[in-house]
């Protein structure tokens, strides 16, 4: 999972209203200067100083797609800082369906009834060594559920992180 890593520039930056009712502004869909303008009631050199102070930490973004209009849009970085719950959400919620599925299996195995056929005395020598018992079969079966729920697990977060 990301972590959200603010230098003290980006603080700085982060410390204006106004730069921040911009990343809102943004984070609603993309803008040009001039709607940033309007909608903030600032002239357009304001809103541009407040805009290349946004470019330089790297919060939002210049698109320039060779038409009439330049437009600004957040970073990943940005949503990031107005968002930051939203993969630790996700998270929680893949590993509480993981934990839950671990849960079932271990309780249908601990709860398995074996049917034994009836066993036939025959009278045998006390044993020369005494050996430890065998671990119980459950045992085997929830060590393999582990690994492989901490396989999917790192599977899960590697995927993720590849995505940012």
């Amino acid at each position: 999972m990301d972590k959200i890593k603010i230098d003290r520039k980006t603080l700085f930056t982060l410390a204006s209203d106004t730069r921040l009712e911009i990343l809102k502004k943004l984070d609603e869909r993309r803008r040009t200067l001039s709607e940033l303008s309007k909608e903030l009631s600032l002239s357009k050199t304001t809103v541009r100083e407040h805009l290349d102070k946004l470019l330089e930490v790297g919060l939002i973004k210049k698109v320039d797609e060779n038409r009439k209009w330049i437009y600004y849009e957040l970073t990943k970085k940005g949503k990031n800082i107005l968002h930051p719950n939203e993969k630790t959400k996700f998270l929680f919620i893949i590993s509480t369906i993981i934990s839950v599925l671990t849960v079932i299996a271990i309780l249908k195995v601990l709860t398995r009834k074996e049917v034994k056929p009836p066993e036939i005395v025959t009278p045998t020598p006390p044993p020369v060594t005494t050996l430890p018992p065998p671990y119980p079969e459950y045992f085997n079966q929830f060590t393999i559920t582990t690994v492989v729920v901490i396989i999917v697990i790192g599977v899960i977060l590697l995927m993720l992180k590849r995505k940012t």
